[in-house]
């Protein structure tokens, strides 16, 4: 692999028209931090071990943007049966898997600067991952991201531009219809210690307008009118001292039902429970009861423990992706939630038999733990408040037991009109007799 390395480098740069010493100038620039993206890299004293780090970032760097950008499609110079850089290369859905694991990450600042000298904006290098890894949907300027693992992430939660501006235009009209245009700092604390609790939001985001921005930042942050009724319920609403806001934020005693088992899929759908595919692809887009479509494929698995890690290791990185995984796995027990899926639109089997789908996402989440209060827990609490109500239960108790097996359906009609004819007779030998 290390001459497809050095093919991918002498063609970046004969490319770029640049030499190894220019780019080996510009990461220069940002070499502290390139090292300390590194565990125990210990480089001082060791001669020439700068250069030679240099090297290898530039030399990892140039195989990873050549290899995506021969997946575009487009003229590369290289021979069209090369068995690395073409497109009938076998060799690169393998590739493709090994750049998402955690242990092979490069920083993304070693692409940014690599791109950046060869004239070509950051965004460049996220929409080129994003496209080969089936992601690309018109998603949001990401910024700059750690690595491809971070991107891949991010790409699974984040929505189009199209749907994110119109989620913003719905919640600015709640709040103008119902509220006055200025935001009350009260309840944008309110609602933000809300969403911080939820992990809806990251370290490092914006909130609020200009006059109201904090070191927190979320372009798509607007309190809705549900907020604002939150805080008049609660009584934050007029609260003058931001003391008395977090206390009132303090999480409450925990409901009864508030951490019931999630049925499987099968059991909510015979409580009355429909499922239907999300309007976006976004893994963040699950409501009650709308999923997302997912493809499984022989990637998946080995993909998603990687990005699950990376939450679970990574401070600020949230638990958008496990809380989804999560909850998949509380809903698919075997094959026949699989099936009902399946048939929804929801899950694009590519791996074979619904089984083996079932037993992925029930390995995916083994010894895997998540707080309560992860971003889908109102939609488990919705779940568990409809399969709790009693004609919901009737409901499926009627469906599990009465209307599974056409035989038993046809003897419980003729059940019925038995009995509807008994009472029929009952009443017209009564009137008789009196």
């Amino acid at each position: 692999m290390e001459e497809h390395k050095c093919r991918a480098r002498h063609r970046f740069l004969q490319r770029s028209r640049m030499s190894l010493k220019d780019f080996m100038n510009s990461l220069r620039k940002v070499e502290l931090e390139l090292k300390d993206s590194y565990n125990a890299l210990n480089l001082k004293g060791k001669e020439g071990m700068d250069d030679q780090f240099l090297e290898l970032m530039i030399m990892g760097g140039c195989f990873m943007l050549e290899i995506m950008r021969t997946a575009t499609g487009e003229e590369n110079g290289y021979v069209p049966n090369d068995p690395i850089f073409s497109t009938h290369s076998y060799i690169t859905p393998y590739i493709r898997r090994d750049m998402l694991v955690l242990e092979n990450q490069l920083p993304m600042l070693v692409l940014y600067q690599l791109v950046a000298d060869g004239k070509e904006a950051d965004e460049c290098v996220n929409q080129l991952i994003l496209w080969f890894y089936s992601l690309n949907e018109g998603k949001t300027r990401m910024g700059r991201c750690l690595h491809v693992l971070d991107v891949f992430k991010k790409g699974l939660l984040m929505e189009s531009e199209k749907d994110q501006h119109e989620r913003q235009n719905v919640g600015r009209e709640e709040i103008s219809r119902s509220e006055p245009k200025e935001i009350e700092p009260i309840v944008l604390f309110a609602t933000l210690l809300k969403k911080l609790e939820n992990g809806e939001l990251e370290a490092g985001e914006q909130v609020g307008s200009t006059r109201q921005q904090s070191h927190i930042q979320c372009t798509d942050f607007t309190p809705t009118r549900q907020d604002y009724k939150n805080s008049r319920d609660t009584g934050i609403m007029g609260m003058g001292h931001v003391v008395d806001v977090f206390t009132k934020c303090l999480p409450k005693k925990i409901e009864k039902d508030q951490h019931k088992i999630i049925r499987s899929a099968s059991e909510l759908d015979e409580a009355g429970i429909w499922f239907k595919t999300s309007k976006t692809n976004s893994l963040k887009d699950i409501s009650f009861l709308k999923l997302p479509v997912i493809m499984v494929d022989d990637a998946f698995k080995s993909n998603f423990l990687n990005v699950m890690t990376f939450e679970r290791l990574h401070i600020g990185a949230a638990t958008g992706v496990t809380s989804y995984v999560i909850f998949m796995d509380n809903i698919i027990n075997d094959k026949r939630d699989v099936a009902l899926l399946h048939a929804e639109g929801i899950i694009q089997n590519s791996i074979g038999s619904n089984e083996a789908v079932a037993e992925l996402f029930n390995s995916l989440c083994k010894e895997v733990t998540l707080a309560s209060n992860n971003s889908l827990e109102s939609v488990q609490n919705e779940i568990s408040k409809h399969c709790n109500k009693r004609r919901n239960m009737w409901r499926a108790y009627l469906n599990r037991n009465y209307l599974k097996n056409p035989w038993t359906i046809l003897s419980l009609i003729a059940t019925i009109f038995l009995f509807a004819l008994t009472i029929i007779q009952t009443v017209y030998a009564l009137l008789g007799y009196y």
